[in-house]
């Protein structure tokens, strides 16, 4: 007969405990670690004002961990190219005109914002009363903005990399009758070799095993984070009163 001592059976447990634990981890585990702090539904008619992306490195700098200013969660930040806002922008503004019937207003109001004739405070608010502001000045209900935190592309080609790409950022709606954070989104990737990172196997084969750009990083992770906005079902009350 055969038979199983007790330290073989102890042996077998831990195996099966770390084996379940890994898949768990494979099955939950996605390219970009979005992070959905609230689930908004829009009725459609709202005027929505889209900031530019803010590269965040500009104030402190691109080393280290940096505080979201509207989210408070903490990203490593990195270098930033110098391409980056306009193409999250793009990507950004492109999404809500076609898939929305929001009034979309495209402007960088900042500037005449933090520098307001007359207001000698103005370059002290917090970008929470910034954004409110913007939103105000051109009669919007809410208003979207975003933030870098990283934005490197890889050094090398496709097939072989000496660094990899690595993107980090956030999009906050931020409603501008009380300032309530409405809903909140983030992207934090660098991409690693499927050695490197196994629980990495569903982005290596729908990337085809292949080394991105930091745009097809960006513009993919920030699509499926829009279709997370798209699918939510919670009403909300953004027309002003």
């Amino acid at each position: 007969m055969f038979k199983i001592n007790h330290k073989e059976l102890k042996h077998m447990y831990w195996f099966t405990a770390i084996l379940a634990a890994a898949l768990i981890l494979l099955v939950s585990c996605k390219s970009g670690k979005v992070v959905t702090n609230s689930d908004p539904v829009f009725t459609g008619n709202e005027k929505l004002l889209i900031l530019p992306f803010r590269d965040i490195t500009q104030i402190y700098g691109e080393k280290g961990m940096i505080k979201c200013p509207i989210c408070s969660s903490f990203f490593m930040a990195g270098e930033v190219s110098d391409e980056s806002r306009e193409i999250l922008l793009s990507s950004l503004a492109s999404f809500f005109k076609n898939n929305t019937d929001f009034d979309i207003i495209v402007r960088d109001i900042y500037p005449e914002l933090m520098h307001k004739p007359g207001d000698e405070n103005s370059h002290f608010l917090s970008d929470k009363r910034l954004i409110v502001r913007a939103g105000n000045s051109v009669k919007a209900n809410a208003v979207v903005a975003g933030y870098i935190f990283r934005y490197r592309d890889r050094v090398g080609n496709k097939y072989s990399v000496e660094t990899p790409a690595s993107v980090s950022f956030g999009v906050h709606i931020i409603g501008v009758k009380d300032g309530r954070m409405i809903w909140s989104d983030h992207f934090d990737e660098t991409q690693h070799s499927l050695s490197d990172n196994l629980f990495e196997l569903g982005s290596f084969v729908k990337r085809k095993g292949s080394w991105i750009t930091a745009e097809e990083m960006a513009t993919t992770g920030l699509n499926d984070l829009l279709k997370r906005f798209k699918k939510n079902k919670i009403s909300t009350q953004l027309h002003n009163e």
